[in-house]
């Protein structure tokens, strides 16, 4: 077969040119191609990663205080029954991760003595 800077020569009797450039182009464009579906396979399992990690935190949180007490819980919502006016029912304006103490509860008289905090070398 007779040699070219364009084209390679193939077949049993160099009947098939082959360019030089297209093969490059196209593994150089195929090689793109997959670097940038690696690359967003990783972005997402960054990103899901990171989600999964906060959403595995809060369902071990859920576990332990939805059973707490009989009483049941949504994720993220903290409840004072003592401190709702209606007989400890929710209200319509109570709102997730809102805490209304019971203040009228308070021992205002209680004394609190603390230690002085220590400095540790």
């Amino acid at each position: 077969c007779k040699t070219s800077d364009q084209y390679w020569y193939t077949g049993d009797r160099c009947e098939n040119a082959v360019s030089k450039a297209g093969v490059i182009a196209g593994v150089t464009v195929g090689l793109f191609v997959l670097l940038l579906i690696f690359i967003i396979v990783v972005i997402i399992l960054i990103k899901r990663r990171k989600k999964t990690g906060k959403e595995t935190l809060v369902d071990n949180e859920h576990n332990w205080y939805n059973n707490w007490e009989g009483e049941n819980f949504e994720k993220g919502q903290i409840r004072n029954s003592a401190s709702n006016s209606n007989n400890g029912s929710q209200s319509s304006s109570f709102a997730n991760r809102e805490f209304r103490p019971a203040l009228d509860k308070v021992d205002t008289s209680l004394k609190i003595r603390t230690g002085r905090a220590r400095v540790a070398h």
